[in-house]
Order: C-alpha cells, then sequence, then structure tokens
C-alpha cells in the first residue's frame, strides 16, 4: 500500500515563521509534524511515500532524504505551480497502483490506520474521508459532511458559515481513494477534493464514505492550534506519538546531553530537546516545549510557550503564552509577532551550546597579520614616546579561563595573565586612543595563547570576587577575548552587570559565525 502527503503549502497564517520553515517542517514536540506524520504511516505497515512540495522544498528534501531513517521509501513531486490538493495527486498518478492513502502534511492523529483502511474496502468505497465531530460553531473553517446510518456521505460542504452547515462532522485531511478515482482529475489544472471532487463523486453517486473518528486530531493552522496541539501532547492525548526525549520524572522528558542547573525549577508538564541549557534561577514550565540547542539563561521564566529550536532566552526575560523562534515572539492567543534585535534577550544560536569558536590556528594567523598591519602605528607611537620621553607601553593583569580545566565545583579554573596596551597617559596615549589602537599590543597576547581572538571580558581580580562560581561555569565555556560582544556593547565602561549579561549569551551562541560577525563589527567601529 502506497501514501501521499499533501506537503506544498506556504502557511501564511503561520508567518513570519514560515518564512523560512515549509510547513511540513514546523516542529511540534521537537519533531517535524510531517515526520509524525511519516511515523505512523510506518507503523501501519505502509513505507511506499510520495511527498508533493512547493515553498522551500530543499530543506525537506534534506531532512528526510530518501525516508530510510524511517523505514520507508519516500520520494517527491516538486511543484512550480500550486495544483491543488487533488491536482497534486493526478500528476503522480502513476505512482499508484491500488487502493492509497492521502493526508494533508500540517495536520496530526492519533488514529489507527490500518483501521481506517479495513474501513474503506468494508465499504467498497471509491473515497473515504475521516471525519470528526466538532462544536457547531467551528465547523466553518473546514469541510463538512451529512452522513447517512451507514456512514455514507449525502452531502458535503467546503467551509460553510456555522449556521448552514449541514452537520458538524469536519473533514480532518485524511482520505482512503481507489486508483480509478482519479481519473475525474484534469490533468495540469489546479483541482481540490473538497472544492471540485467530492462534488463529482456525488453527482455520479459513486461511494464516497466518512470513517468517523472521535480521537485527538490537530489541523495546525494558526498560532492558537499550534499551541492547543502542544498542550495535548503535554497532557498524553496522543498516547501513539513517538516522542524525541525520555521521560525522567513524572510529565518531565529531556533530551540527550542537556544540562539543568540545580536551582533551576523545571514545572511539568514540559518537554526539554537534546544539547539545552537551563540555568541557574530559570524557570521552564509548565506547559511548555523547549526545542534542542536552545539556552534559557539565569533566573528567565518560560511558560505555556513553545521554544524554537536554536533559540537564546536571554537572562530575566518573561515569557507566557507565547512561541519564541529565532529573534520572534508570536502570541498564541492573538498572533500578533514581534522581532527582537536585542541579541542579549532573544536571538537565535548557530551551532550547539558550548560548542568550539577558534582554533589556536587562526588566533595565530590573524593576529600575527594584524599586527604586521600596525609596525607603521608601533614604529610612529614610538617615536612620540621617544621625543617626549613618554612609556609606550603599559600591563595590566587580569584574570582569564584556563581552557579545559575546571574546579571540582565545575568553575572554570582562573590564570592570571599580563595584558598589552599603549600606555594611556600623555601624548601617546592620547593619540593611540585617538587612533583606536589603543589595545593593539593585546594581539602579541593572542598570539602567546594568553587569550583568543574572540572571547568573555578578561576580568579583574575584584571583579573574578564578586561572580559567582555558577557565573563562572556558565561563561567558562568560552576563553577570555581581544575583543568580543563585550567590546561592541561598551568595552571597558560598560558596567559589570550588562557585561555579564553580554558574556553570558555569547558563551551560549558562541560559534564560527558570530566570531566573525564580531570581528567585522570590531573592524569597522570605533569603540572604547
Amino acid at each position: 500500500m502506497k501514501a501521499m502527503i499533501l506537503a506544498a503549502g506556504v502557511g501564511s497564517r503561520l508567518s513570519p515563521i514560515t518564512g523560512d520553515t515549509p510547513k511540513p517542517m514546523l516542529p511540534v514536540a521537537n519533531k517535524p509534524v510531517m515526520e509524525h506524520t511519516i511515523e505512523m504511516l510506518v507503523r501501519a505497515g505502509i513505507t511506499e511515500i510520495k511527498a508533493n512540495l512547493h515553498h522551500l522544498p530543499h530543506l525537506v528534501e534534506q531532512h528526510f532524504g530518501n525516508g530510510r531513517r524511517w523505514g520507508a521509501n519516500l520520494s517527491y513531486s516538486l511543484e512550480s505551480t500550486l495544483l491543488g490538493t487533488a491536482g497534486a495527486v493526478k500528476r503522480v498518478q502513476r505512482f499508484f497502483d491500488d487502493t492509497f492513502v492521502v493526508l494533508v502534511g500540517d495536520s496530526l492523529w492519533d488514529i489507527d490506520v490500518a483501521a481506517v483502511v479495513a474501513y474503506h474496502k468494508a465499504c467498497n468505497a471509491a473515497v473515504t474521508v475521516v471525519v470528526k465531530p466538532m462544536p457547531q460553531e467551528m465547523v466553518g473553517r473546514f469541510g463538512v459532511a451529512r452522513v447517512d446510518d451507514d456512514g455514507r456521505i449525502l452531502q458535503f460542504q467546503e467551509k460553510p458559515r456555522p449556521e448552514e452547515a449541514c452537520g458538524n462532522l469536519v473533514s480532518t485531511g485524511f482520505y482512503v481513494l481507489e486508483p480509478s478515482v482519479l481519473d475525474l482529475i484534469p490533468q495540469a489544472e489546479f483541482f481540490d477534493f473538497a472544492r471540485d471532487l467530492f462534488p463529482k463523486l456525488l453527482e455520479r453517486g459513486l461511494p464516497f464514505y466518512a470513517y468517523c473518528y472521535e480521537g485527538p486530531w490537530s489541523d495546525i493552522g494558526a498560532f492558537s492550534e499550534y499551541y492547543q496541539v502542544h498542550q495535548e501532547i503535554l497532557s498524553g492525548s496522543y498516547s501513539r506519538l513517538h516522542l524525541p526525549a525520555r521521560e525522567v520524572a513524572p510529565g518531565i522528558r529531556l533530551g540527550h546531553h542537556t544540562r539543568i542547573h540545580p536551582h533551576a525549577n523545571i514545572q511539568p508538564p514540559v518537554m526539554i530537546g537534546d544539547y539545552c541549557r537551563i540555568a541557574r534561577g530559570a524557570v521552564v514550565g509548565p506547559n511548555t516545549v523547549v526545542g534542542p540547542h536552545s539556552v534559557v539563561d539565569e533566573e528567565a521564566r518560560v511558560a505555556h510557550s513553545v521554544v524554537g529550536a536554536h533559540t537564546y532566552i536571554g537572562r530575566l526575560l518573561e515569557l507566557e503564552r507565547c512561541l519564541a523562534y529565532g529573534r520572534w515572539v508570536v502570541r498564541f492567543d492573538c498572533g500578533t509577532s514581534a522581532y527582537i534585535e536585542d541579541d542579549v534577550l532573544l536571538s537565535h544560536i548557530r551551532g550547539r551550546p558550548g560548542g568550539q569558536i577558534w582554533s589556536r590556528a587562526a588566533d595565530l594567523g590573524i593576529s600575527t597579520l594584524a599586527l604586521i598591519g600596525g609596525l607603521p602605528i608601533f614604529f610612529g607611537l614610538g617615536v612620540v614616546a621617544r621625543l617626549t620621553r613618554q612609556p609606550t607601553i603599559e600591563r595590566t593583569w587580569r584574570l582569564a579561563p584556563v581552557p579545559g580545566q575546571r574546579l571540582p565545583s565545575g568553575a572554570p579554573r582562573m590564570r592570571p595573565v599580563q595584558l598589552l596596551r599603549f600606555s594611556p597617559h600623555g601624548a601617546v596615549g592620547k593619540l593611540a586612543e585617538r587612533l583606536g589602537v589603543s589595545r593593539l599590543p593585546a594581539l602579541y597576547n593572542v598570539m602567546r595563547g594568553d587569550i583568543s581572538l574572540v572571547g568573555i571580558k578578561p576580568m579583574t581580580e575584584e571583579e573574578a570576587a564578586s561572580v559567582s562560581e555558577d557565573w563562572l561555569r556558565h561563561v567558562g565555556q568560552a576563553p577570555a577575548g581581544f575583543t568580543g560582544l563585550w567590546r561592541i556593547q561598551g568595552g571597558d565602561d560598560l558596567p559589570l552587570e550588562e557585561t555579564l549579561a553580554v558574556d553570558a549569551y555569547y558563551a551560549a551562541s558562541k560559534s564560527l559565525w558570530n566570531d566573525l560577525r564580531i570581528l567585522l563589527w570590531a573592524a569597522t567601529r570605533r569603540k572604547r
């Protein structure tokens, strides 16, 4: 038996999230919704699957490939122009040689697929539609069927007004069809199941049946529904789903390699994905899903919300009944969205929290080139210093994390380093400050390996003494740097509390891309 997943929709009602994410890839319980559908089909023994694609098709293909990871044989039909639900199936008519299943790619069921197919065959149906009873006031969003006592569909209305609806049984977007039905669909034309094909079935008196399903079903067409499906999953309504997390306590599911601070507060029901970090004082839950590779920083609170993958939730930020997706925050109750430009509050993390940044070779190469390029500056300031009899280079002691070395508490081992800079006193210092090169000699420290090119701010002894071990454990994943976000945000004049917030974000989101961006900022913007 074969199946087709209708996955070509744009998902405009879920904008801006679907701007860079195809609708079938929208994560539900930390899996693309289409992945849940594939797993459901495979459990029923349906492994030959076709999916039609239109919006950002390469992202779907990259994730699923040929489907072998899920025990399926998955192939694709690329539509440059949308053909509608029935038109998409007609386009791949040769794929179907027997009874087959068609499902929309943006819905979720907890259904026995084999039972639906058995019902279809027992009725000798040409088409069977899986329907579900809904409150009368909600039927206007769906196709509505009126059936007789045997389950045969007598009338079908596409999105009628609730007061004009012929019943309360709505189509869930799950169909079982016989191949002969495809002869009723024109070739290469936009043709829809509900609007075009089903009226033809009724006109010709073909056996057209409804399978009444009363279990959980979600049509993920709007943010309110996206929120609701997560609440139902967390409550255990979807018993057949394979969830990508282990239950470590009642109502608490955690992914692999996820770290939760002992003083974080996890309130069930909650699901947290792989490679996440929940910091000290953070509150996560109830009714919350956190996507993989995400960070909820110190004293942040996330409740009744969904956090997308690779998302940084900054210190003290509070989210309730929201979707946080990269830099976007969307309210579930009204669908309004906001774009957050402040990295320290909310942002997209590229790569895995705690991953590597620069290699020693990159630090050495770039700092050497920069020092060579700065030789005329060294020579000029040296001449000024000689004429004015003023010191050129000043040494200051700072503390920096020792790479790979940690105390029993988990905090990094700190070592004193002697950082170089042009002396701020006299004519030499004023000229160096005016040129924006007062810290250029510290590139020698980068060459020596005392600090990295990009990292957290090197601390004074007084600052280190006032910082908790928890914070040190948090930021110690990153090395001290010649430059960094702290330099861009205010440099040495940045208050300690703000420096901690900036460095906490950097430690959580560090990646090669972020470091390159910081270097570009440092090279093109004059900072203190």
